[in-house]
């Protein structure tokens, strides 16, 4: 009897996590390291770009070093560390307001209705073979240079929810896509 017990309430627990792991958007390893950041001195992690919800249905895309900023002038009474705010706000579990975001740069966008229905329609493994190339030793995003900016932040949006992140590069006109723990673990 006392072993059912036992063993009803180890997979009671193994759901339970199994169930809070598949909400995560970004790992506790990963906020503490994004948590080190401050808006004074620009942290290692200061050019990743993170996306958060917005109360008006906008996604915002900033850097740790921003968040720092907002939890500092906006949050500190209302989270007793800045971890907890970053988690809380990357794992899109609170809204943030644009006025949080006033006098520092961001990005705001809404979520194009056509790649969001490519993106249910394909399942991850469909978009990531729709969007993403290999050329050498780099994934780039593939596509079309007349494709709406709006459309090419709702794409990086979607891979930063499964784990990746992706970057404009300054040498040539393309946007390089990079699994998040390879950019975490450096």
């Amino acid at each position: 009897m006392k072993i059912k017990k036992y063993i009803l309430i180890l997979v009671a627990i193994s759901i339970i996590v199994a169930c809070k792991h598949d909400n995560e958007i970004m790992s506790n390893e990963d906020v503490s390291k994004l948590s080190d950041g401050s808006y004074k001195i620009p942290s290692h992690y200061g050019m990743v770009e993170l996306f958060v919800l917005s109360d008006n249905q906008d996604i915002i895309m900033t850097n740790t070093d921003y968040l720092r900023y907002v939890y500092d002038h906006h949050f500190l009474t209302k989270f007793k560390t800045y971890y907890e705010f970053l988690s809380k706000t990357l794992n899109h579990k609170i809204k943030l307001d644009h006025k949080n975001f006033d006098g520092i740069p961001y990005e705001s966008f809404k979520i194009s209705e056509r790649i969001e229905k490519q993106y249910r329609n394909l399942k991850l493994k469909g978009f990531l073979k729709k969007y993403i190339t290999r050329k050498h030793d780099t994934s780039i995003l593939s596509i079309s240079t007349q494709m709406p900016y709006n459309e090419i932040l709702t794409i990086s949006y979607y891979l930063y929810l499964n784990g990746y992140q992706t970057k404009f590069s300054d040498h040539s006109p393309q946007y390089v896509v990079m699994e998040r723990d390879r950019i975490m673990n450096n």
